[in-house]
């Protein structure tokens, strides 16, 4: 079976190697996800559009 260069573990991993590298502080995809989430809201993106892209199955989810 091959190994897909884009499976979430091995980004993942890149990304920690990096942040490694650079010597910034480890940290997780969970902040990213609610900087992007709050961005995209700023930015005038739609809430029902936003819940898709995070993968919510109901909207109330993104809401909160």
């Amino acid at each position: 079976m091959a190994t897909n260069s884009r499976s979430p573990s091995l980004v993942l991993q890149a990304f920690v190697v990096d942040l490694r590298d650079r010597g910034l502080p480890k940290f997780g995809w969970h902040p990213l996800r609610h900087t992007f989430a709050t961005e995209f809201l700023r930015a005038g993106g739609d809430v029902m559009r936003l819940s898709k892209i995070l993968g919510h199955t109901q909207v109330t989810t993104t809401q909160k």
